[in-house]
């Protein structure tokens, strides 16, 4: 059965395609403050991966810098609207930079870049993470559902969401519908926590990495200053390359998307 070109987009390009619907919608409700944010993330995050791979003498292309765009589109979700530039462009600049400088051996980063960025930059900056991004909730369910449905991921968020629901819910019960309108906490089980690179290899590995995140993200919540999702997700990318070293891939198992595509 043949599909729709749109439909065999591989992964990044569908992130980027689902990203920018989303940009456009909420960019709408919201005005031109946040098409401002979009653009000053945008375009420093594409002027900086172009200049760093120039330096190492790699073709700069559209294609190559679908991860910077990728990156740069989640960093003007979580950076208020009407936030100085200098503030918006230092995140997405610490981002970019975070993803080149902080690595793994075999060009594995180590941080979901618009995470440690954005974060980096709130607690540098002092603006709050705003979360944007997810102001349509219909919207952020039927994007993420598609996105993680298409690229067989589900099993993360779902452990992910799961878990904070059951924490949440202890010696405080607030049923499903909590899950439902923390429209955030979807965004980043969706959009962000499933990342190739930060994110397990194996299905069992990722439903582990679901469950960590899930905890450390109800744990921060007692801690105060930090953005708990973000916060929480960082901590979980920690775990990741023990993980990986726990529940190896099968050797004669399919390249996997993430041994395929290095960011």
């Amino acid at each position: 059965m043949k599909y729709p070109e749109i439909i065999r987009l591989d992964i990044y390009s569908t992130i980027l395609l689902f990203l920018y619907v989303m940009a456009a919608v909420v960019v709408y409700l919201l005005g031109l403050k946040a098409l401002i944010v979009l653009a000053e993330t945008t375009l420093a995050a594409a002027i900086l991966d172009s200049v760093i791979y120039k330096i190492r003498k790699r073709d700069v292309t559209l294609r190559t810098l679908r991860k910077a765009l990728i990156t740069s589109a989640l960093v003007a979700f979580l950076v208020p609207p009407g936030t100085p530039a200098y503030a918006a462009v230092a995140a997405s600049v610490m981002a970019i930079l975070s993803k080149h400088l902080i690595r793994l051996p075999k060009k594995k980063h180590i941080f979901n870049p618009a995470a440690f960025g954005t974060l980096l930059a709130s607690l540098a900056f002092g603006f709050p993470i705003s979360w944007w991004g997810s102001s349509v909730p219909a919207l952020t369910w039927f994007l993420g559902i598609a996105l993680i449905y298409k690229f067989r991921r589900l099993e993360l968020p779902v452990t992910l969401l799961v878990t904070y629901l059951l924490l949440s819910m202890i010696g405080n019960y607030t049923g499903f519908s909590m899950l439902l309108e923390n429209m955030p906490l979807v965004f980043m089980s969706f959009f962000m926590a499933p990342e190739p690179i930060t994110s397990p290899y194996t299905r069992n590995g990722r439903i582990l990495f679901g469950v960590l995140a899930g905890v450390a993200i109800f744990a921060l919540g007692f801690v105060g200053r930090l953005d708990i999702l973000l916060g929480g997700l960082l901590l979980a990318n920690l775990s990741v390359q023990p993980i990986n070293m726990l529940l190896k891939p099968k050797i004669n198992a399919p390249a996997t998307i993430e041994q395929q595509q290095s960011l």
